[in-house]
């Protein structure tokens, strides 16, 4: 099974194929769709997703200094807050065979 492996705020996050953040610093998550990675925006005045989950999957590259958008429950978030005294972004991300 194939997971995209990101770090954001110094935690390790995983993802399926589908985009379904199946795991957070070892606690399960439902997988089930309720957590989905939807992609990243490249700058903070950017109002929309750069490069979507299914360019990050071909090319985790991409994703790199990216600020995080997903979907929870219903609500589309863009990830905020402070980390550092800046903006969080991804800081490292691949993909994962097992």
């Amino acid at each position: 099974m194939k997971t995209l492996e990101f770090q954001c705020r110094g935690n390790w996050y995983s993802c399926n194929e589908k985009g379904d953040i199946i795991e957070s610093d070892g606690r399960k998550m439902s997988g089930d769709g309720q957590w989905r990675f939807l992609g990243v925006s490249t700058h903070h005045w950017h109002n929309r997703i750069i490069y979507m989950f299914a360019d990050i999957w071909d090319n985790p590259e991409l994703a790199k200094k990216g600020i995080v958008w997903d979907y929870d429950h219903g609500t589309i978030r863009v990830w905020g807050g402070l980390y550092f005294g800046k903006q969080p972004r991804i800081t490292a991300c691949y993909i994962k065979e097992d």
